[in-house]
């Protein structure tokens, strides 16, 4: 290991010691393990763009992510592998990959399940990542649907669009409350001039991304930015990362002269990795950082 990815804002998880003999490989065991395939997109591929793939989490399956499935059901096209599982009881989006590279040059983002579900990758193999996976929330919007989180996150707070869409604080746990303007959302801690809550744990059990910031009082209309996305990686095998992973929260809206016109910030979410070894290297990173901008209410950090 070259280099520490510890940091106040992310855990990441390696785990040696759970097999009786000193030096034995992690062991994850389940049901249909590797179904998915490899994961190895390519920047050629059929579905990228400008160097971004992006997963539409709405076509996953719908059932128990554990399921094992039969040989029956996936000749009567009761499956579909690659698309992952949605399981509405541990609310998450699994996918069971055999291993995963992603190429540098090449950005992997989510388009949100219905339910803003986390991502769960479950892998067999390596896992490499030299290009960029990212699931951060979008900053403010000036329309009256609040701005989406990264998957797992949390929407931020709508802006006032008239007496019927008067506006809203930022949902989550720690949304950031809308009083005489936005504040900012908190995540593992509570960002300067917000009161909102801290919530969750270093663990990350369960798995749950970062809160949005408040959105606007009146006059401007504007949202507050949405918290980031929540990702585990587990790999029984080797993680190479040497891109970035990146789960911050969107950005609220920014006004220099008048403060009653900012809004906040959403939080940063939250990233957990585990595995049986962890190789990183000087390019190698991952962010949960709070929404922040000049002049804009910031979100708090994640995990």
């Amino acid at each position: 290991m070259t280099r520490r990815v510890l940091m106040t804002a992310v855990w990441a998880f390696c785990v040696w010691g759970l097999a009786p003999t000193t030096g034995a490989a992690l062991s994850i065991a389940y049901a249909g393990a590797g179904t998915d395939g490899a994961f190895t997109p390519a920047l050629d591929d059929p579905g990228v763009e400008a160097g971004v793939l992006t997963i539409d989490l709405r076509n996953a399956l719908t059932g128990d992510w554990d399921h094992a499935v039969t040989a029956p059901e996936l000749a009567a096209g009761n499956a579909v592998y690659g698309r992952g599982v949605y399981d509405a009881a541990k609310w998450a989006v699994v996918f069971k990959y055999s291993s995963i590279n992603i190429p540098a040059g090449l950005t992997v983002e989510f388009t949100n399940h219905a339910s803003r579900a986390p991502v769960v990758w479950l892998v067999t193999g390596d896992v490499t990542i030299d290009g960029t996976v990212t699931l951060t929330g979008a900053d403010h919007v000036a329309t009256p649907a609040p701005p989406e989180p990264g998957p797992g996150g949390f929407r931020g707070g709508m802006g006032y669009h008239g007496p019927n869409s008067a506006g809203s604080a930022g949902f989550g746990p720690g949304g950031g409350r809308r009083v005489d303007r936005g504040y900012g959302a908190a995540h593992s801690n509570t960002p300067t001039d917000s009161t909102a809550p801290t919530y969750g744990n270093p663990s990350l059990l369960p798995l749950a991304g970062g809160s949005g910031g408040g959105g606007d009082q009146d006059s401007i209309g504007r949202s507050g930015g949405a918290g980031g996305g929540a990702l585990l990686i587990a790999t029984a095998g080797t993680l190479t990362l040497s891109g970035t992973i990146a789960a911050n929260g969107g950005v609220g809206s920014s006004d220099r002269y008048n403060a009653g016109n900012r809004t906040g910030s959403g939080s940063g979410g939250g990233v957990r990795l585990v595995c049986s070894s962890l190789t990183t290297s000087s390019t190698g990173k991952i962010e949960a950082r709070g929404g922040f901008a000049d002049y804009v209410y910031p979100g708090g950090l994640g995990r």
